[in-house]
């Protein structure tokens, strides 16, 4: 849950939170195993703790599919930077071998996917595509976010923060946050239509709930809008690559998780 959700009685925090029971932690590179399993272990508790998704590549260097299946691997880990990514080259330890065994690793690519301590998939072959599948499957919402996307979470989360402190109450932040989320929820379904992508500043139900307050442009601006024009034609613009910034769907996701039910 995004963390400037808090009830008012809860001190606001000052970064954001990407889902409930989970916390920011980022990698944004493969972790290479050399110790065997004590290493391997240590590796999976500190993703356990962060609710991570850990994955782990089994390769040796004489396997030339291992090779191949590298650079995606690592392209993954720059781009996935919630997941933690480990590498466990076989060959390169006496601590490595007797960790594939145990392991019983039997053939070369082994991709393993752990949740929790827990193995929860398993692949064989350097097929990038099912190992990108795996991923957003086992991988909480937050942890499919490239860092451009953890950008936008950040930015949004403390425009939130902002927001809610100039709030007289709760119901009256949820009431703007809903309608931070009709605006972004037309974009995110209209992402080509160039009407739902602009929101004059004097309109009426934008000022009413959430205009009016601190935070409330610097919220629609975090989603990618921007401030154009002057006088009665300012207006908040959004730009079509802007629309369909990958990041877009998931933080309306996340804002919507992070609100009271209705009724």
């Amino acid at each position: 849950m995004l963390a400037s959700m808090a009830p008012p009685s809860a001190p606001p925090a000052s970064a954001p939170t990407p889902a409930s029971g989970e916390t920011a932690r980022t990698y944004g590179e493969v972790r290479h195993v050399l110790g065997g399993a004590a290493e391997l272990r240590g590796a999976l508790e500190e993703a356990s703790a962060a609710g991570a998704l850990t994955v782990v590549d089994w390769s040796i260097p004489t396997c030339g599919p291992c090779q191949r299946i590298r650079p995606a691997f690592e392209r993954m880990a720059r781009e996935r930077v919630s997941v933690l990514f480990v590498g466990v080259d076989a060959a390169a330890s006496a601590e490595n071998r007797a960790l594939a065994q145990s392991a019983a690793v039997r053939a070369y690519p082994t991709f393993h996917f752990y949740v929790g301590m827990r193995r929860v998939a398993e692949l064989t072959g350097a097929d990038e595509s099912r190992i990108a599948s795996l991923v957003d499957r086992h991988a909480p919402v937050s942890a499919r976010l490239s860092r451009a996307a953890l950008d936008m979470q950040a930015a949004i989360s403390a425009a939130l923060i902002t927001l809610r402190s100039s709030c007289g109450s709760l119901h009256e932040f949820v009431a703007a946050t809903r309608t931070l989320l009709v605006f972004v929820g037309n974009v995110v379904t209209h992402p080509g239509e160039a009407k739902y992508r602009r929101v004059r500043l004097a309109n009426a139900a934008f000022q009413s709930k959430l205009g009016r307050h601190a935070g409330g442009v610097a919220a629609m601006e975090a989603f990618g809008f921007v401030k154009e024009g002057l006088g009665d034609d300012a207006a908040l613009v959004m730009s079509e690559t802007n629309a369909r910034h990958e990041g877009l769907p998931a933080m309306r996701r996340l804002l919507e998780q992070a609100l009271p039910p209705t009724g």
